[in-house]
Parts: C-alpha cells; structure tokens; sequence
C-alpha cells in the first residue's frame, strides 16, 4: 500500500495554521513567564526600581518571551546564523511592540474591566505581545519557506 502526497495539497494550509496556532500559544505562555521572570529578579534583588521603570522592564520581559515562543514555531536553523539571529531579533522587538500596543491601546478602546484599569492593561500586555510576534514570525517564516522552496 502506498501513500500519495500531493505537492500544494492540503497540508500547504495546514501545516502553516498549525504553526501559527502553536506559535501563539508558546507565545503567550513564554510571555506570562517572561513577567514572571522579571517580578522574581526585582523581589530578588531588592526593589531597586521606581514603578515606572520596574514597568517597563516588565513589558520588555513579556514581548521577549513572547517573541522566543513565536519564534519556535517557526524556528528554520538552515540558514546562515547571522540571519536566524536577526530573524529571532527581529521578531522578539515585534513581541515586544505587541506587548506595548496591548498596553497603551487597551484601555482607551475597551475601557475597564472588573479588574480596574490597570489590571486589564497588563493582562493585555499578555495577548497583544504573542499577537505582534507571531504575525511577524509567520510572515518571515512562510517567506524563508518560499523563498528557499523554488
């Protein structure tokens, strides 16, 4: 008995959902560890920062988790190394960026919700990050497989 693959068949849309849908799950998990992370080293080193600062940092610990989840979904260690590093670069600084949007944006577009207004910008540091990565982790990613498919 044999198996016929058709070439462009239906694993061509599958297969790149599947990341997609993988993806942004390991990212949003990796971006609630990365502000985990960042909480832990602050109450491990003493509160040394002010709240804003201490923010910050929080939203960078959530997009670059949020970025390296995205970014083994996608993960293509064929090529030269300077590129998988500007591509893993480039798609944590969109984590990142997603995880800014969810708090800048969040509360002037759906106002508070029943944790008060902070609360909810935080928690949308959490699923905008994942959201930034993964576009633009799947969009080099299916661009690498295209490019290196012809």
């Amino acid at each position: 008995m044999s198996v016929i693959v058709l070439e462009g068949g239906i694993y061509g849309y599958i297969v790149p959902a599947a990341r997609a849908i993988a993806g942004y799950i390991m990212a949003l998990i990796l971006a609630i560890g990365g502000g985990w992370a960042v909480t832990i080293l602050n109450a491990m080193i003493g509160y040394p920062w002010v709240g804003s600062t201490f923010f910050s940092l929080y939203i960078v610990g959530v997009g670059l988790g949020a970025g390296l989840g995205a970014y083994l979904a996608w993960i293509n260690l064929s090529m030269r190394w300077y590129v998988v590093i500007i591509t893993v670069v480039v798609v944590m600084l969109a984590g990142i960026a997603g995880s800014t949007i969810g708090y800048v944006f969040w509360e002037p577009l759906f106002g508070e919700n029943y944790l008060g207004p902070r609360d909810s910008q935080i928690n949308a540091t959490h699923f905008w990050a994942p959201i930034g990565a993964i576009v633009i982790s799947s969009l080099l990613g299916l661009f690498f497989h295209f490019r290196t498919r012809s």
